[in-house]
């Protein structure tokens, strides 16, 4: 923090007060290991994160999945993103269509062994 007592630091903060409608508390803090700073209430937080390298081939890994319906996306969407836990069991809709309408050609007696 830089300030007139501490010319050390890249953030110069000063203060102002506040002003209508500001809020009085703000939390933009993501990750599960936030850190202190020089200030007591002024936290900082380091994320993992893919260089652009790396993550474009996966991310045209994962498109050319998706438009193939694929069920490696949420293998690579754990790989990318390693704090994503899914929290449902896969489903194969398309599958489970064609159980549900063999079941009502079944119903009708069209279904022909």
């Amino acid at each position: 923090m830089k300030d007139d007592n501490s010319l050390e630091g890249d953030i110069a903060i000063e203060v102002v007060g506040l002003r209508p409608g500001e809020k009085l508390y703000e939390e933009l803090l993501i990750g599960n290991n936030p850190q202190g700073t020089q200030h007591p209430r002024i936290m900082k937080a380091n994320e993992i994160f893919l260089p652009w390298s790396e993550l474009q081939p996966m991310i045209t890994t994962l498109h050319i999945a998706a438009v193939n319906g694929d069920v490696m996306i949420r293998s690579m969407l754990q790989l990318m993103v390693p704090e994503y836990q899914p929290d449902k069991k896969v489903v194969d809709w398309v599958y489970r269509e064609q159980v549900a309408q063999a079941g009502k050609l079944e119903s009708l007696g069209l279904v022909y062994v």
